[in-house]
C-alpha cells in the first residue's frame, strides 16, 4: 500500500517539476494544494496547471464505515474501507474553471464482513446445516488495483487565491472478487465447501454493481 503511494507520488513529481521549470507564461498560478471529501473518502490534492488549457493533479481518498446487509439466512456485519490514490490529467476546454479529467487510481478499496447463521439451522447451497457446522463466515471483496477514472469538475480560476471546487465522475474498478472462509466444524467438508462456493457465487452476483464506483467530491484549494 505504501509502495503504491510512493510510486504515484513520484510519478506526479516527475511530471510536475519539469513543467514548472519549462513553463514560460509567467502566470505564477500553476501549483495548487488543498483538501477534499466525497464518496472516495477524505484526502488531499496536489496539482499543477501548465497553462489555461492543461493541468495535472494527484489526489488521495481514505475512509471506512460500517455497513450491514439484509439476508434471511445470515446476520451480516461488514465494513467498507476506502483507500486509493489517483493521478489525472486535466483539460480546461474554455480556459476557465471547468475541467475534464482522466487518469488512473491505485485502488485498494475493499469490503470486509462476517456472516453468522440467523437461526439454529441454515441452508447453504443445496443443503441445510447446523449453525455449528457452518460457524462464522469471514470474507472480503477486492477490486482491480489500477482503476481508470473520468470526472467532470470545477477547479477554480487560473489565478492566485483560495478556490472551491467539485468533481463528478466514475471509477471503473471492476467487479469485486469475493473470498469467504468458514471456521465451522464442516469447514473442511467437501460437500459443504461446494455448497459454500455456490452461496458465495450468489453473494458475488449481489455486489457486481459496485464495479463502477461514483465520484462525487468537494475541494477546498489554494492556488499559488
Amino acid at each position: 500500500m505504501l509502495r503504491s503511494r510512493v510510486l504515484a507520488g513520484s510519478m506526479l513529481a516527475m511530471l510536475v517539476l519539469p513543467a514548472a521549470v519549462l513553463a514560460d507564461d509567467g502566470a505564477g498560478h500553476g501549483v495548487s494544494v488543498g483538501v477534499l471529501g466525497g464518496l472516495n473518502g477524505l484526502g488531499v490534492e496536489l496539482g499543477y496547471r501548465f497553462n489555461e488549457r492543461f493541468g495535472l493533479h494527484g489526489e488521495t481518498g481514505n475512509y471506512s464505515y460500517d455497513q450491514s446487509a439484509d439476508n434471511s439466512d445470515f446476520d451480516i456485519d461488514g465494513k467498507i474501507k476506502l483507500n486509493s490514490i489517483g493521478v489525472l490529467g486535466d483539460f480546461y476546454p474554455f480556459g476557465g474553471s471547468f475541467r475534464i479529467s482522466a487518469g488512473l487510481r491505485s485502488n485498494h478499496n475493499k469490503f470486509e464482513g462476517v456472516a453468522t447463521p440467523a437461526s439454529g439451522t441454515v441452508k447453504v447451497g443445496d443443503d441445510t446445516y447446523t449453525a455449528a457446522q457452518v460457524g462464522t463466515l469471514t470474507g472480503d471483496a477486492k477490486f482491480k488495483k489500477a482503476s481508470p477514472t473520468v470526472t467532470l469538475g470545477w477547479a477554480g480560476k487560473y489565478k492566485t487565491g483560495l478556490e472551491f471546487g467539485f468533481d463528478l465522475g466514475v471509477v471503473a474498478q471492476g467487479s469485486p472478487k469475493l473470498n469467504v472462509t468458514s471456521n465451522g466444524t464442516y469447514a473442511n467438508n467437501a460437500t459443504f465447501q461446494q455448497d459454500l462456493d455456490q452461496k458465495v457465487a450468489e453473494w458475488q452476483d449481489d455486489v457486481k454493481d459496485y464495479k463502477l464506483w461514483p465520484v462525487i467530491q468537494l475541494h477546498l484549494l489554494y492556488r499559488f
